[in-house]
């Protein structure tokens, strides 16, 4: 077995119990799951605050390496910004490598509109939204965040969103050298053309005003924590200081879900974070 897996299943052995409670346990939030397309992995899963006094819509993409996952099995995540008083939207996708870029992006998309027609027809807020995602959708909604030509052609603004939190994202695949995660990138992107289309930083212009938080770990043993250090670097080049990462000491890829489900300094850090963006 290789030294990551090591790792990374070792973090795992703590956390998929975890999840499984989180999961499990009863929840006043209100989860509604909302279609968008005819795939079943299109659809969007809106989780309202119990005392619907939500300070903002925030639109969140889960992880599973584009290949794995759906709203619904994250939607421990949903339920814990819910309760921090978030409208919080898990935004499904198709998965590779039977459905490869763009067509993720063309689900995020489809999703964040169907998010925002949801919140407005239920008299939901969302005046601010805000982005959020884990390892591949990290990637996906900075994308979605950065590509501002896209925007543009969506008649979209990068200004009409609030922040971006990131955590352990694959945002600068020049960094990405694994051959785990190259494979993953490249049953993703599928034709090598397509691989500087999807790259994140190669959408950041350096005079961008989004706020941007990357949260990652140091042992993370597939996503170097060098994807988070240099795309922050790129944002901040021309001085404005727009975005900040944060390093977790002893965090390794997977595990950084626990931020979704216990309190922790970077949990408490995170939310704060969320919050003063909202304002």
């Amino acid at each position: 077995m290789f030294r990551w897996q090591i790792a990374e299943y070792g973090s795992l052995v703590c956390l998929f119990p975890m999840i499984s409670v989180a999961l499990a346990r009863r929840t006043r939030v209100i989860e509604e799951r909302i279609p968008f397309g005819p795939h079943p992995q299109q659809y969007v899963l809106l989780c309202q605050p119990p005392e619907r006094k939500a300070n903002a819509l925030l639109f969140f993409a889960h992880g599973g390496g584009w290949r794995m996952g759906n709203p619904w099995s994250f939607r421990f995540i949903g339920r814990y910004f819910a309760e921090q008083g978030f409208v919080t939207v898990l935004g499904g996708y198709r998965l590779a490598p039977k459905f490869q870029f763009p067509a993720q992006m063309q689900d995020i998309y489809a999703g964040l509109r169907v998010s925002l027609q949801a919140a407005q027809e239920r008299g939901l807020p969302a005046n601010k939204v805000l982005l959020g995602g884990q390892s591949a959708g990290a990637q996906l909604v900075s994308l979605l965040a950065y590509d501002r030509d896209e925007l543009e052609r969506r008649g979209l603004d990068q200004s009409f969103f609030a922040g971006l939190l990131l955590v352990s994202g694959p945002l600068d695949f020049s960094v990405c050298t694994h051959r785990t995660v190259t494979q993953l990138v490249n049953d993703f992107v599928g034709d090598p053309a397509n691989k500087d289309k999807a790259d994140p930083i190669r959408y950041v212009r350096g005079d961008e005003a989004l706020p941007a938080l990357c949260i990652h770990g140091d042992c993370d043993p597939l996503v170097d924590a060098l994807n988070s250090i240099s795309f922050v670097n790129k944002i901040n080049q021309s001085g404005k200081q727009q975005a900040q990462v944060r390093i977790v000491k002893g965090g390794h890829h997977s595990d950084l879900v626990t931020l979704f489900l216990q309190g922790s300094p970077s949990a408490k850090f995170l939310v704060d974070w969320l919050m003063e963006k909202a304002r």
